[in-house]
């Protein structure tokens, strides 16, 4: 699912990325890392609710229900 939401914008994906790396292997090793960890984070977080809401219609479906706390 994670890579879903990369996928439908790949020109963030890697503008973020090259972000970090700032065009080489050195640089990257002293870069700072909070634009991808704020990228990667969001990219997580929207795959975490986009499951909820498909456990939850699959719940739903069979007569459970997933706890809205959860969501």
């Amino acid at each position: 699912m994670l890579d879903s939401y990369y996928a439908v914008d790949k020109k963030a994906y890697y503008d973020t990325l090259k972000t970090v790396q700032q065009g080489s292997y050195e640089k990257a090793k002293e870069a700072d890392l909070t634009p991808w960890l704020e990228y990667f984070t969001e990219g997580f977080l929207s795959s975490v609710e986009i499951l909820m809401l498909e456990l939850n219609v699959l719940s739903n479906i069979h007569g459970d229900t997933v706890p809205k706390e959860a969501i």
